[in-house]
């Protein structure tokens, strides 16, 4: 399992990969299937990353999302980025299950 700041490192691209993306989508259902999508892509994503690509509240687009059926779990962890700053107390969004999907247990 990787450490969250390798994780950290792993989704630095989402910026570059979504940045054409993110003009068109500047809605909340937008912003939600830009979620989905990067959660679908690598299993989960930091609110940091979120507000990145121009999602200014992440936890109000997980939160709806939850209420369509989506299994979303939060963590709060510690981040260092790349330059040494510490973030604390930062969501880690990690999807477990879409509406139509079963849970295995």
């Amino acid at each position: 399992m990787q450490s969250i700041e390798q994780q950290h490192r792993s989704k630095m691209h989402y910026k570059i990969i979504y940045s054409s993306k993110t003009s068109g989508k500047n809605t909340g259902v937008g912003q939600k299937e830009l979620i989905l999508d990067i959660l679908n892509s690598g299993g989960s994503g930091l609110s940091l990353e979120l507000r990145d690509i121009g999602i200014t509240n992440p936890s109000a687009r997980i939160n709806e999302l939850i209420a369509e059926g989506y299994n979303i779990e939060t963590h709060y962890v510690t981040v260092i980025d790349l330059s040494g700053r510490i973030y604390r107390n930062i969501a880690l969004y990690t999807l477990i299950s879409s509406p139509d999907e079963e849970v295995v247990i």
